[in-house]
């Protein structure tokens, strides 16, 4: 069973052992839960932790799609019928298996991932919307695209903004060695956005509260423009796309053991490629078959 983590008024979060899976509380038993971690390693802790403090959830808000934050939300519907809102993009994403396998490309044929993560969304939220009247309470909607293409900010009637993923904690920043982002520039921008954002507390999905995140959205800006300058620095002569991954590997040490290990890390360096390209300082022409890539000249 997971342990509860009061946040403010009646926003909590559940801990799991990666992620704090926040919640808003309606009243004694309804809750509204803001994602749903893991289906493999959260699932029974989970459904044991709210049976025990006999809440009924209401409604699941959805920042994303992504397995570790989606991975209960069928489970958790077929126990209590909840409301489930997600933005456009993640519910179209999450309609099928299928879709899941394509849109995140993480995946072989012979691997399942997917098929827990999909869901039926109920309540869609559409681009641009800044609130989401949701099961009796109403919340404010942050778009904050780019490590997915709608991922989305939460903020709960206590002024409680839970950010999802656009932010990593210090420790995960120190660890680091490909962000999973899929659109750079996107992912950019909505980081700096939140230098503008005013709240009571900010939830960072793994896995920490802040009262104050200057510092840390500082901190994933180095991190992000450390890791650009580095594949940039990797780009020798002209490579393909897979060899320039590898001399960056071996530049930065990074020894990847297992096949889904270097997808997540491929996905990540190629939002980096691309934005390298968006950028002008990178440009790539085919050449007999294959496509290379070169350093432009300044």
């Amino acid at each position: 069973m997971f342990n509860l983590r009061h946040i403010l008024g009646s926003t909590w979060a559940i801990e799991t052992q990666i992620a704090l899976l926040p919640f808003y509380q309606l009243n004694d038993r309804d809750i509204i839960l803001l994602d749903t971690g893991f289906a493999s390693s959260d699932r029974q802790a989970l459904t044991e932790t709210l049976k025990a403090h006999d809440f009924h959830v209401k409604g699941i808000l959805c920042s994303h799609a992504h397995m570790d934050h989606a991975g209960n939300i069928r489970h958790l519907c077929g126990i209590y019928g909840c409301r489930v809102a997600a933005h456009l993009i993640e519910a179209a994403i999450a309609a099928t298996p299928d879709s899941f396998r394509r849109h995140y490309g993480i995946y072989n044929s012979d691997d399942q991932g997917g098929v827990e993560e999909c869901f039926t969304t109920t309540d869609i939220i559409m681009p641009g919307q800044q609130q989401l009247d949701f099961c009796g309470a109403s919340f404010g909607i942050l778009h904050l695209p780019g490590h997915s293409g709608g991922h989305i900010g939460i903020v709960t009637p206590d002024r409680v903004a839970y950010l999802g993923d656009v932010l990593m904690g210090f420790p995960q920043l120190e660890t680091s060695k490909m962000p999973t982002t899929q659109f750079l520039s996107r992912d950019l921008e909505s980081k700096r956005s939140l230098y503008s954002l005013r709240a009571q507390a900010y939830i960072v999905a793994h896995k920490a509260v802040f009262t104050d995140i200057h510092e840390l959205i500082g901190a994933n800006l180095h991190c992000l423009e450390t890791k650009i300058r580095q594949v940039l620095e990797a780009l020798r002569g002209t490579p393909t796309r897979g060899e320039w991954l590898l001399t960056f590997c071996e530049n930065q040490h990074i020894h990847v053991r297992s096949d889904r290990s270097f997808a997540i890390m491929e996905y990540g360096f190629n939002s980096i490629v691309t934005y390298l390209e968006e950028t002008g300082q990178v440009r790539s022409r085919r050449v007999n078959g294959n496509r290379r890539y070169k350093r432009c000249l300044k």
